[in-house]
């Protein structure tokens, strides 16, 4: 793990090798999971997590789920969906259902995507 600090929310690397800052989805504080978000209080020690670390491809999919389940609401219309389930995943994809009155048509699924 490298030492990092955290100065006015902005992450300066202690490492001179390294000139840039890890793409990361959350990362983990003084031994904590937190979110990028979030602002550090003081100097910490922090290391990243991206896609390729299993509890950062778990938050991408997780926010991917969440995205789409959103996109859902807002472009059919959160007055028209009761309800939206991720109901499993078949390989690459989601099993998902809607429940709303109408029947969900592929125009419905081209317009969220």
């Amino acid at each position: 793990m490298k030492r990092k600090i955290i100065y006015n929310a902005h992450i300066i690397t202690m490492n001179p090798q390294l000139d840039i800052i890890p793409q990361g989805y959350i990362v983990i504080e003084n031994g904590k999971i937190r979110e990028l978000i979030k602002k550090a209080e003081k100097d910490c020690e922090l290391s990243f997590l991206t896609i390729r670390d299993n509890t950062g491809h778990k938050t991408y999919v997780r926010t991917a789920e969440m995205t789409l389940v959103k996109a859902v609401y807002d472009v059919l219309g959160a007055d028209r969906v009761r309800k939206v389930k991720i109901e499993f995943t078949i390989g690459q994809g989601y099993y998902c259902k809607v429940d709303m009155d109408e029947k969900l048509s592929l125009k419905h699924v081209r317009q969220i995507s």
